[in-house]
């Protein structure tokens, strides 16, 4: 063999745009369970772009038996979170509203004359009140535990015929949660980080236990392969980028996910394909509205990214026991706001609370850096000073460490100006480069030099 064919599976980013395009328009899609459930937990605009992304490739989408076995099982738990989350935001809207009036009425009491406690409190109830008309309408709208179910629907006539055959015998399934245990101690791939979960489940007779989940549906892809003509396959998962399907490449704040490479090697050499390309939901959205031309709204992509987060934090933020500013916070998330995002602004706001009394007790003086910048790749002002990123700055928000703003020394003089003034000059034959300063290379506009 080659010295580069016999190793393909670490070599993922090797495709053309071409070649992308290629695979996208003959390749079959599969999708894993977390992916078609959170249809339940977007906004109606993002559930309808991403049925639209399905219907137009109906004829290529297929689902591994056990996906609809556990897409079954759970669905109702998902519309239940959903209802119970409406449920905890109204609650939390009323605490606000007893809580507030309660203070309004402290501040009455004790007459504080300026300030007009009547007018102040009718404010604050008309707002509570619109938010309670939004909230009911959202609740009325929401898929019900009885009755009809449209996303259902939508799912059944578009998987109809294309789901895998399900398991004819225990002892097939048997079989292969042994391997998966056997895999699950040297950590291979996938499944392996779901190894303390504990749920079964019976169906058809047949007993399957929940953490060999992902490794039953990865066995029923491979199975399903080497059935297809195009040889290519894009799955997609919503699955946390961090689980065990991926793996991730990081340099210089620069993030790049691939496929575990030993799924790699499984998908060429078991499932006989010559692409296998992975997903999470949010880039899925994003390359179909490239590769297949089809228009789906930016909020749709932000939204299925927010929700993949949301699913991360929100085991811990609907527990019964959680503050109101916890839950709050839910709320906001909910209402399209993304926690990370508030997170990340909080962060900065406490930073510089910080630095401000810094500079007050140093009168006025700081021999660091303390700026926080405008980050260029998620349009916030969370760039904050960081001593383990190589620019020193990093993004509270998307971990970018890039920004035009960074002030930076000039190689020749030494004095500090931003990333932008700088230009980069060749400096010797081995490709060499400093940053010089408009001074230093002489430029008219700074420099009046005959």
């Amino acid at each position: 063999g080659t010295f580069m064919n016999c190793f393909r599976q670490y070599d993922y980013f090797k495709y053309t745009e071409k070649q992308y395009k290629e695979i996208w328009e003959t390749a079959h899609f599969v999708f894993d369970t977390s992916a078609l459930l959170n249809l339940y937990r977007y906004e109606a605009n993002t559930q309808k772009d991403f049925l639209g992304v399905l219907k137009l490739l109906e004829e290529k989408i297929w689902i591994p038996h056990h996906v609809a076995l556990e897409f079954n099982k759970n669905r109702l738990k998902v519309i239940a979170e959903q209802i119970s989350l409406f449920n905890n935001t109204k609650k939390v809207i009323d605490e606000i509203e007893k809580k507030f009036n309660a203070d309004i009425q402290k501040l009455s009491l004790k007459k504080i004359h300026k300030i007009d406690s009547l007018s102040i409190s009718n404010k604050i109830s008309t707002v509570l009140t619109q938010i309670n008309a939004d909230l009911k309408k959202q609740i009325d709208s929401e898929i019900k535990l009885r009755g009809e179910d449209p996303i259902e629907n939508e799912l059944q006539n578009l998987f109809n015929g294309k789901v895998g055959n399900q398991p004819s015998k225990q002892e097939d399934i048997d079989a292969l949660e042994k391997e998966a245990e056997k895999r699950f101690k040297l950590k291979i791939s996938p499944g392996f980080e779901d190894d303390n979960k504990d749920d079964v489940c019976l169906n058809n007779g047949i007993l399957y236990k929940k953490k060999y989940s992902d490794y039953i549906i990865w066995r029923q892809i491979l199975d399903f392969a080497p059935t297809i003509a195009s040889k290519n396959i894009i799955f997609v998962t919503a699955d946390s980028k961090k689980g065990d399907w991926f793996l991730e490449i990081s340099a210089n704040g620069h993030h790049l996910y691939q496929p575990k490479p030993e799924l790699l090697d499984e998908a060429y050499n078991i499932g006989k394909l010559d692409n296998f390309l992975m997903y999470d939901t949010e880039s899925f959205l994003k390359f179909a509205k490239e590769y297949l031309n089809y228009d789906i709204s930016n909020s749709s992509i932000k939204e299925a990214s927010d929700i993949q987060q949301f699913q991360i934090i929100s085991n811990f933020y609907t527990s019964d026991n959680t503050n109101i500013s916890n839950k709050l916070n839910l709320l906001k998330l909910k209402s399209k706001m993304n926690f990370l995002k508030m997170k990340a602004l909080h962060e900065v706001e406490n930073y510089e609370r910080q630095m401000e009394n810094e500079l007050i007790r140093n009168k006025g003086y700081l021999d660091y850096n303390y700026e926080v910048l405008h980050c260029p790749a998620c349009d916030l002002r969370t760039m904050m000073p960081n001593d383990d990123s190589y620019t020193g700055y990093r993004c509270t928000y998307c971990e970018n460490e890039e920004s035009e703003e960074i002030e930076m020394n000039c190689s020749i003089c030494g004095v500090n100006w931003q990333r932008h003034d700088l230009d980069e000059i060749m400096w010797d034959d081995e490709g060499h480069t400093e940053l010089v300063c408009p001074y230093c290379r002489k430029d008219p506009d700074y420099v009046n030099d005959d």
